[in-house]
C-alpha cells in the first residue's frame, strides 16, 4: 500500500476518534459519518440516530452507477436498519482503500483540515513517514 494511502486511512481514522463538543464541529462530524456510510453503502438517505444507535438508510441496489451521487434517475433500493455497539468501529469497518475511496476521503477531510481539525500527531506522523 502507498504511502498517501496509510497517510489518508490514519488521518480519517483519527479523525473518527476525536469528539467535539461544539456544536458546529459536532455537526461537520455528522457529516462525514453520513458521507462515509454513503461511500461505503452505496446508499442514500441515510439517518443515525446516535441515542438508539441505529443507522437508517437505502441501499442503492443497481450497481452500474455506484457512487455517482449526481444520478438523478430512480433506481430500485432496500431500506436498511442497521444496529451498531460502537459508531467509531463501525466507521473504520466502512473505510475502502481503493484509489476512488481514497481520493473521496481526501475531499471529505479538506474541511478539517481549513479548520485546523486533522489532530496534531498526524502531521507527525506524516514527517516520519517522510524521512
Amino acid at each position: 500500500m502507498k504511502t498517501s494511502t496509510l497517510v489518508t486511512i490514519y488521518r480519517l481514522e483519527n479523525l473518527l476518534n476525536t469528539q467535539k463538543e461544539n456544536k458546529d464541529l459536532f455537526r461537520l462530524h455528522q457529516l462525514l459519518h453520513i458521507n462515509l456510510i454513503k461511500w461505503c453503502y452505496n446508499s442514500s438517505d441515510v439517518l443515525i440516530d446516535y441515542d438508539k444507535k441505529r443507522i437508517f438508510m437505502n441501499i442503492i441496489l443497481d450497481n452500474t452507477d455506484k457512487r455517482n451521487q449526481k444520478c438523478k434517475t430512480a433506481k430500485a433500493v432496500m431500506p436498511t436498519n442497521l444496529r451498531y455497539d460502537n459508531l467509531t468501529s463501525f466507521l473504520k469497518s466502512c473505510i475502502l482503500e481503493d484509489d476512488a475511496s481514497i481520493e473521496f476521503y481526501k475531499s471529505q477531510m479538506t474541511v478539517f483540515r481549513s479548520l485546523k481539525i486533522i489532530p496534531e500527531k498526524t502531521v507527525k506522523l506524516e514527517e516520519s513517514i517522510k524521512q
